[in-house]
């Protein structure tokens, strides 16, 4: 008995036995862990390339949903079947402070695409080894969000050596959250903003120098100069050799033809409602006010302005105006002629509800804010190239950049933020 118990052999031959399910387990999950993590990667890579195929060309929806569904089914092996659907893309906002993608905000700047192998998609992740121990598949889902930069600046003030060339004064509020704001002027005071003032942007880039505490983030000094995107832009041709109208001051709402020269005092008031039609408004020697109550409204429009044409929306008025999204002047809403001078100003005043979706485009003269009014106050968009700024009174003026029509001369660039 003894001899029995002091014998040894066979004892590893038990513990393998023994041990050879937990090994074999073991193994198993290894497996399929490693299963897991390769169709990860997939599904990564799929989000991530559909994402960034799909914000390339917002803002047509249509077209970026169909290349995302592509895209995502190029980067997935045959065996992961369909994992993204029409319901996986989704358009609308990145704020990139705070990090959060809004779903269906407008106007879309950021794709968000869900790639997935799921039981609900039928396709789920099925293990080959760990079912024996009850799991028999797994659920994985990967989104990735791309987002639609705006260019480094949006906010351009040309004249090369004015002071205060950009000026906040006041109580206003300058806000161009998504983009910066370039200042050309060589002087000490280039830019400068008032002790009750606010000028915000994602950033300030001055090429001589900046006087106030208050800018947001603090401008960077000494930049180089930045051209002007659309110095080749060619002016328009006067439409008709006579005025279409030689002054007019009328209450009275109507539809002011496109593709005509106005001349003198256009004064347009009341409670009328003005409409323009998609084209060319060419002024010649011309003051253009909206006073009151007046509204003008347009889609597909620009605005030109000749050397000595100045434009005022004031009062109580409204103002709904998009900028043309083809054609030579596509995202171009106003236009002032190059040869303006820099006290040539055209004022945005009163409390009107202003929406300009389009660039402001006047290089040699000054754009003055000034009331009590909401300049494009939430997520409007549209860029400022002017020769001067003054902005002052309470206003707030948002412009974010995010138009759904480029002007020539402005590239966007996109990349993931999640």
């Amino acid at each position: 008995m003894r001899s029995f118990v002091k014998d040894k052999a066979g004892q590893i031959t038990m513990l393998v036995g023994l041990l050879s399910p937990i090994g074999f387990g073991v193994a198993a999950f290894a497996v399929d862990l490693a299963t897991v993590s390769l169709v990860d990667t997939r599904l990564h890579t799929a989000a991530d390339a559909a994402a960034l195929a799909a914000v390339a060309v917002l803002p047509d929806t249509t077209t970026a949903r169909t290349r995302a569904l592509e895209i995502a089914a190029q980067n997935a092996w045959a065996s992961d079947g369909t994992v993204t659907s029409n319901a996986d893309v989704q358009f609308g906002t990145y704020d990139t402070a705070a990090k959060v993608f809004s779903a269906g905000a407008t106007p879309p700047n950021a794709v968000r695409v869900t790639a997935a192998r799921t039981t609900a998609k039928g396709n789920p992740i099925i293990f080959a080894f760990a079912r024996v121990f009850g799991v028999a598949s797994q659920d994985r889902s990967i989104s990735a969000v791309a987002m639609r930069f705006s260019p480094a600046y949006c906010f351009l003030v040309l004249d090369p050596k004015a002071s205060g060339a950009f000026n906040v004064s006041g109580t206003g509020k300058l806000s161009v959250p998504n983009c910066g704001v370039q200042v050309n002027s060589t002087s000490d005071t280039a830019a400068t903003v008032g002790n009750n003032a606010t000028a915000q942007a994602r950033s300030f880039c001055v090429v001589g120098g900046a006087s106030g505490t208050s800018f947001n983030p603090k401008p960077v000094t000494k930049c180089a100069a930045a051209p002007d995107p659309l110095a080749l832009l060619p002016e328009p041709a006067q439409p008709t050799q006579s005025c279409t109208y030689n002054g007019l001051n009328t209450g009275s709402g109507q539809t002011l033809p496109s593709n005509a020269t106005y001349c003198g005092k256009i004064t347009l008031n009341g409670n009328g409602n003005f409409s323009l039609q998609p084209g060319v408004y060419y002024f010649k020697n011309a003051t253009v006010k909206l006073l009151q109550n007046a509204s003008l409204v347009g889609s597909g429009v620009t605005l030109f302005l000749d050397e000595t044409s100045t434009l005022e929306f004031g009062a109580s008025g409204t103002v709904n105006l998009s900028a043309p999204s083809q054609g030579p002047y596509k995202g171009v809403l106003i236009f002032q002629a190059r040869g303006a001078s820099a006290t040539t100003t055209s004022v945005v005043r009163g409390s009107p509800d202003i929406y300009m979706d389009g660039t402001i485009y006047m290089p040699s003269s000054t754009l003055s804010m000034t009331g009590s009014g909401s300049i494009s106050d939430v997520a409007r968009s549209g860029y400022v190239i002017v020769g001067r700024v003054n902005y002052s009174g309470s206003v707030t003026f948002n412009f974010d950049a995010y138009s759904n029509v480029l002007p020539v001369g402005f590239k966007y660039s996109s990349g993931l933020v999640n």
